[in-house]
């Protein structure tokens, strides 16, 4: 009965239906009235425990088909915490509630209504849980609980259900034979999990086709680039980057070479493999900048591009002073103003970085980022999923972070950092108001970089990081939709 019962919450749980309205249901909290009812108290209860600590280990369980033990410390982790409360209620209820045999009219009638009543409360004591939990993580909303009343036609949805079940289970088989239906349950719910994904990492970034793009000199069907190890330092006296840009390439059978957009880019030497060959820059063409052509053979290589950038290049937007600062905007095609790449969005790699700051600077890209000063100046970088080149982005300043929620949080000068945190405190409930729409965040992080007033657009959603302007600190949180 344990064991059936578990399998059908493992199945129920990760599965997302839509109302006509629009308002996102799951049937996890469904899964944990139900079973006590069909089951028992006992069996109920131990069912539920067995969930939780399978989607604690890694199968993907939870709501959205969401896995792990962080699960338990996010702003969502009050509901679980409150499903085997909820379930050992609705059991124990249930027993002494739910008659038996309800075959004459007044005793369906009892049944039905009984067990949505024990549906509804045990949902309800769920949800009440959680959102307090979830304030208390992600700090209180404008609405308080109020703005939690959308859930109410989801569960109404699923009390009825419940009790429509139970009726016909109870009509169809004595109780205490429940166990020969729950078992003829698990027969169609394993045709069920067997669809459900078997990794609980976030879901990749879609590929693309790739087709032909006039904006960018690459051909990436002869020779593509995959990955980028970027080491650079950077100069805020001249303005300028000084890096080495080292490409993970894959070539085709019959590739010759490989070719990097580049504009007002000075290259200084090429190296495939480790050794020195000859490159070519072809004929510059304006706003797209110039072919970078290094020969290469069929197969696997590294080519390592030295090169520094001039004053002025486009991507790069230096704020003089006191507090000098220095951020990118790569998009659209004016990435290849401070790498060297394959500049076009359907040619996607991952990177990591090593960049070199003044001292008292922290430098931030579109990764894993810091979140205190480095005393050397020299920060490190990661990012696993593959982003197209516009997405390549870097600020440096004196910037301080402060955590909004468990993967949430903002980074700004030290003057605006307490006036953006408390302008973000609901970016953690952003983002999970966000996955219950459209499922699980698939980036790790995300956090907001306040820049200077000279950034020129409102936002830029580069990945993990998203570059905001200051202009947005309203005081009343009526701007904060920018990121959304």
């Amino acid at each position: 009965m344990v064991l059936a019962g578990t399998l059908l919450l493992c199945v129920l749980g990760p599965i997302r239906l839509m109302d006509g309205a629009g308002i996102p249901v799951t049937l996890q909290s469904l899964g944990v009235v139900l079973i006590p009812m069909l089951a028992g108290s006992r069996a109920g209860l131990t069912s539920v425990v067995m969930y939780l600590v399978l989607g604690g280990l890694g199968l993907p369980v939870f709501a959205f088909g969401t896995s792990g033990w962080e699960r338990f410390a996010g702003a969502t982790g009050g509901f679980l915490f409150a499903f085997p409360l909820a379930a050992g209620l609705v059991g124990l209820a249930a027993e002494s509630l739910l008659p038996i045999r309800p075959g004459l009219p007044y005793r369906m009638t009892r049944c039905l209504a009984v067990s949505i009543l024990l549906a509804a409360a045990g949902q309800i004591l769920a949800a009440a849980l959680g959102v307090v939990w979830f304030e208390s993580i992600s700090g209180p909303s404008d609405e308080g609980f109020a703005g939690w009343l959308y859930l109410l036609p989801g569960l109404a949805v699923k009390s009825v259900a419940a009790g429509l079940v139970v009726l016909l289970v109870d009509r169809a088989v004595p109780r205490p034979h429940h166990l020969t239906l729950v078992f003829l349950c698990v027969g169609s719910s394993s045709a069920l999990l067997a669809q459900l994904p078997h990794t609980s990492s976030p879901p990749s970034v879609m590929p693309f086709n790739r087709v032909s793009d006039h904006h960018s000199f690459a051909r990436p069907n002869e020779a593509i680039a995959t990955h980028l190890h970027w080491d650079a330092r950077v100069r805020f006296d001249e303005q300028i980057l000084e890096a080495t840009a080292t490409w993970t390439v894959e070539a085709a059978e019959d590739a010759h070479e490989v070719i990097f957009d580049v504009r007002d880019l000075a290259v200084n030497s090429v190296r495939v493999d480790g050794n020195a060959v000859a490159f070519s820059l072809g004929e510059a063409a304006p706003f797209i900048g110039q072919p970078l052509r290094v020969p290469v053979t069929s197969g696997a290589h590294e080519v390592e591009i030295a090169y520094a950038t001039k004053p002025g290049a486009a991507a790069l937007l230096w704020v003089e002073g006191a507090s000098p600062f220095l951020f990118t905007q790569s998009q659209a095609i004016l990435a290849r103003t401070w790498v060297p790449c394959q500049d076009s969005p359907g040619i996607r790699f991952s990177y990591t970085a090593q960049v070199a700051v003044p001292a008292g600077l922290m430098a931030l890209m579109s990764a894993e980022n810091p979140t205190a000063l480095a005393a050397d100046g020299v920060y490190a970088f990661r990012m696993d999923s593959p982003i197209p080149a516009y997405l390549l982005a870097l600020a440096v300043g004196n910037v301080a972070f402060q955590p909004i929620g468990p993967r949430t949080g903002v980074y700004a000068v030290e003057g605006t950092l307490a006036k953006a945190a408390a302008e973000f405190r609901d970016l953690e409930a952003l983002v999970t108001a966000a996955e219950a729409l459209y499922g699980p965040y698939a980036w790790g992080r995300y956090d907001v970089l306040m820049l200077p007033a000279a950034f020129p657009f409102g936002g830029m959603e580069n990945p993990r990081l998203t570059f905001c302007t200051p202009t947005i600190l309203a005081g009343d949180r009526s701007l904060v939709s920018l990121v959304a």
